[in-house]
C-alpha cells in the first residue's frame, strides 16, 4: 500500500475503515515514499523503529504524506536536504473530499549532518487538523548562519475556515535557531495551539511577493495555547 505515486491509493482503506501498518523494531530505507489516505504506520518507538532517507544527495523527502494519516511510535532521518516527512495538503483535493485529519504522535525527526531545513514541512489548507503529540525535531548539522526551523508550516489559498495546527508536549534540539516557523503566503487565517512545549524561539514570516498591506498580514497565523518563549515578526 506504499509506493511513489501522487495518486496512490488503498483500496481497503476510507474514513470508515482505517489501515494501521505495523512496523517492527529495526531499519527501513525509503526516499519520496507516498503513504495512501486513511492510512497509518506505528513503529514500536521511537528509538526502535527508525525510518532512514537512502537517497543521501538528493532533495527528496522520506515520505509524502498529503492526506489524513498517522504516524506513531518511530523516527523519520532525512540524510539529504529534503524534509523528514512533507505534508503539503494542498495537494489532496483530488484524492479525497472529507476533512484531513493528521495526528503524529511519539514521532522524532531528525536531520542528517546535509539537512539543514524543515523536518516536517507542511501546507496547510482550509479545515485541515493536524495535531503533533510528543514530537521531537533533532538537527544534526550545526548552524551556519541560516536560521531554520525543524517544525515547519505554510498556509496556501485564501480561504474562511481556518486551518488548526496543535503542537503539545514537543520539543526541539535546534538551540540557537528557530524551533517552528509559520508563514503567510496567502491571507489564509490558520490557528496554531502550543501547550507544553520545549521550545524557546517561534519565527512568523509573510511573502512580500503576495502581500504588501504588512498590518493585515499579521493576523493570518494566530498563535495560542500557553507558550511563554520569544516569537520573532518578520
Amino acid at each position: 500500500v506504499v509506493g511513489a505515486n501522487t495518486t496512490l491509493v488503498c483500496n481497503r482503506a476510507s474514513y470508515n475503515h482505517r489501515i494501521r501498518i505495523k512496523l517492527d523494531a529495526g531499519t527501513y530505507y525509503a526516499t519520496n515514499l507516498y503513504i495512501p489516505p486513511w492510512v497509518e504506520l506505528e513503529g514500536v518507538s521511537e528509538d526502535r523503529t527508525i525510518i532512514v532517507d537512502e537517497d543521501n544527495t538528493g532533495t527528496l523527502p522520506c515520505l509524502q504524506a498529503h492526506w489524513s494519516c498517522k504516524f506513531k511510535n518511530l523516527a523519520v532521518q532525512s540524510n539529504n536536504s529534503g524534509y523528514c516527512i512533507h505534508s503539503d495538503l494542498s495537494q489532496s483535493a483530488h484524492i479525497e473530499r472529507a476533512r484531513i485529519d493528521q495526528l503524529v504522535k511519539n514521532v522524532t525527526l531528525i536531520g542528517g549532518t546535509s539537512q539543514a531545513g524543515w523536518l516536517w514541512g507542511c501546507g496547510t489548507p482550509a479545515g485541515v487538523h493536524i495535531r503533533f503529540e510528543g514530537v521531537t525535531c533533532k538537527h544534526l548539522k550545526k548552524p551556519d548562519g541560516n536560521l531554520v526551523a525543524g517544525f515547519g508550516f505554510h498556509n496556501t489559498e485564501n480561504a474562511t475556515t481556518p486551518a488548526i495546527v496543535e503542537l503539545i508536549g514537543c520539543a526541539s534540539n535546534d538551540v540557537s535557531q528557530y524551533n517552528v516557523t509559520f508563514s503567510s503566503i496567502y491571507n489564509h487565517p490558520c490557528i496554531a495551539y502550543i501547550e507544553d512545549c520545549d521550545f524557546h524561539l517561534v519565527y512568523y514570516t509573510r511573502s512580500l511577493e503576495y502581500f504588501t498591506d504588512t498590518a493585515r498580514d499579521m493576523v493570518a497565523w494566530d498563535i495560542r495555547g500557553n507558550y511563554g518563549g520569544a516569537i520573532r515578526y518578520d
